[in-house]
C-alpha cells in the first residue's frame, strides 16, 4: 500500500475494517495526528566533510586542466560520454512513513534498457549504443569502437565517470595520441553536460509512455518480454532523433 494516495486507502480501511463511515477527512486526520507524511526516500553520498571539501578541491582542478585544455584548442573535440537506464517496471518514489520511518525499497528488478551515448558542443549526439540489459565491459568496448570510427581524423578528448568499467584494462587499445581519455572527479554528474540530455531525452520518453501502452492494447496476445523490449528500443531510436539536435543549444 505504499504507493497508495490517501483517497485510494480509505475504501480499503473501509473494506477491511468494515467501518461504513470510514472517509478521507477521518484518514487525513488521523494521518495529521501520528506525524504521518508522504516522503521521497532520502541519499547521502557523504561520510564526512573533509570529504566532501576534498572532492570540491578535485572538481577544481578537473574543471581548470580541461578549461586550459580547451583554450589551448589542445584538441579538435571534446566528447562527453555516459550511460543511462529506461525500466520497463515500476518504480516507486514515495511512500506514507510515519515520523523516524525509514522508506525501504525492493531489490529485485525487471528488464530495462541501457543507452551508452556520446556528445559534443561540435556535432551534439555524435554516436550513441542501445543494449537490452545493463551494460558491461564488452559492450561498452563496442560503444567505444563506434564512437572511436565516428571520430576518425580528429584529435579527440572523451570525458567519462568512474565506472568500474570505464577502467577495465580491455579499453586500452582503443586509445591513442588521436584518442585520449579523461576521468570526471568521483560523484560529479554536474559537470557532464550529456547528463543534461538524458534528462532531456527521459522527459520526452516519460510523454510517450501513454502511446506506449496504446501499442500493447488491443493485441489477441499479451506481448512478450522480448516483443516489449524490441518495441522499447525501437521508441528510444525515435526518440533520440527527434531529441539529438536540440541537445547542441543545452551545451552551448
Amino acid at each position: 500500500m505504499a504507493h497508495l494516495s490517501l483517497r485510494e486507502r480509505v475504501p480499503m480501511v473501509r473494506r477491511k475494517l468494515g467501518l461504513e463511515t470510514f472517509n478521507f477527512t477521518t484518514l487525513r486526520r488521523y494521518y495529521q495526528l501520528y506525524g504521518v507524511a508522504y516522503k521521497r526516500p532520502s541519499y547521502s553520498y557523504w561520510k564526512s566533510m573533509a570529504e566532501k571539501e576534498g572532492l570540491k578541491q578535485k572538481q577544481l582542478e578537473f574543471a581548470e586542466e580541461l578549461g586550459t585544455i580547451i583554450m589551448t584548442n589542445a584538441y579538435e573535440e571534446i566528447i562527453y560520454a555516459d550511460e543511462t537506464t529506461f525500466h520497463l517496471w515500476q518504480k516507486m518514489r514515495k511512500g506514507w512513513v510515519r515520523p523516524g520511518m525509514k522508506l525501504s525499497l525492493v531489490n529485485s528488478r525487471g528488464p530495462s534498457i541501457t543507452v551508452i551515448g556520446g556528445i559534443s558542443e561540435k556535432r551534439g549526439l555524435v554516436h550513441y549504443h542501445i543494449i537490452a540489459e545493463s551494460n558491461n565491459t564488452e559492450h561498452f568496448k563496442t560503444f567505444l569502437a563506434g564512437l572511436k570510427k565516428k571520430c576518425k581524423g580528429r584529435k579527440t578528448l572523451l570525458i567519462l565517470d568512474n565506472l568500474r568499467i570505464h577502467y577495465s584494462q580491455q579499453l586500452n587499445p582503443q586509445y591513442d595520441d588521436h584518442f585520449k581519455v579523461l576521468f570526471l572527479p568521483p560523484y560529479s554528474s554536474e559537470l557532464n553536460p550529456i547528463e543534461s540530455f538524458w534528462s532531456l531525452l527521459k522527459h520526452k520518453w516519460q510523454k510517450n509512455l501513454q502511446l506506449y501502452g496504446e501499442d500493447l492494447q488491443g493485441r489477441d496476445r499479451k506481448p512478450t518480454e522480448g516483443q516489449r523490449t524490441k518495441m522499447t528500443v525501437q521508441r528510444l531510436k525515435e526518440t533520440i532523433g527527434k531529441e539529438e539536435d536540440i541537445f547542441r543549444v543545452l551545451i552551448k
